[in-house]
């Protein structure tokens, strides 16, 4: 009988782990949302085009006050009228600030001129989107 002994609480270790696994995950993926931008003044580099254009115009929706930074004004200008067409509440901001950020100094220019835009508060949540990739093999 030893060895059904060792059988059976082997398997009920592997039930065990199986159930808190399970728990867990489901957790993950069917927990209520954690973050509610709403109200929140958020900074997204790269908010000019592509990801952080995109992420910006969520987070609009959502209801934050957003901050774009990008290098061309021109970008800048045109994702701020996109961001101005999903306002949800007249307390929202949106503002475009031109800086390259391919320096540390001038990304903390960027974040100063933000910064000082919101009256001096820092931003509740920054998303770093800016930058650009080019495809190519590994090794060159």
């Amino acid at each position: 009988m030893p060895l059904f002994d060792l059988l059976l609480s082997s398997l009920l270790v592997k039930a065990l782990v199986t159930v808190v696994f399970l728990s867990l995950s489901s957790q993950m993926f069917f927990a209520k949302k954690k973050w509610d931008p709403k109200g929140k003044h958020v900074y997204v580099t790269g908010g000019s085009q592509g990801l952080g254009l995109a992420l910006a115009k969520d987070l609009a929706r959502e209801g934050a006050s957003v901050s774009i930074v990008a290098r061309t004004q021109s970008k800048l200008d045109a994702a701020l009228k996109e961001l101005e067409s999903l306002r949800q509440s007249p307390a929202q901001a949106f503002r475009a600030f031109s800086f390259s950020l391919n320096t540390a100094d001038a990304s903390a220019e960027a974040l100063k001129a933000v910064c000082a835009a919101n009256g001096g508060q820092v931003p509740d949540a920054v998303f770093a989107c800016a930058g650009a990739s080019r495809p190519m093999y590994l090794g060159r």
